[in-house]
């Protein structure tokens, strides 16, 4: 069972990563567009 949940925690701690890379990354998109003028 402690085995389990340490690798449950371990997959979750990568997945927050991703989404947080994801989330970065949407937002230098949006910067990135703002910047530069819309043709």
């Amino acid at each position: 069972m402690k085995k389990s949940k340490m690798k449950f925690s371990s997959t979750r701690r990568r997945t927050q990563q991703k989404v947080k890379h994801f989330r970065t990354l949407s937002r230098q998109k949006m910067f990135f567009a703002f910047i530069t003028p819309a043709e």
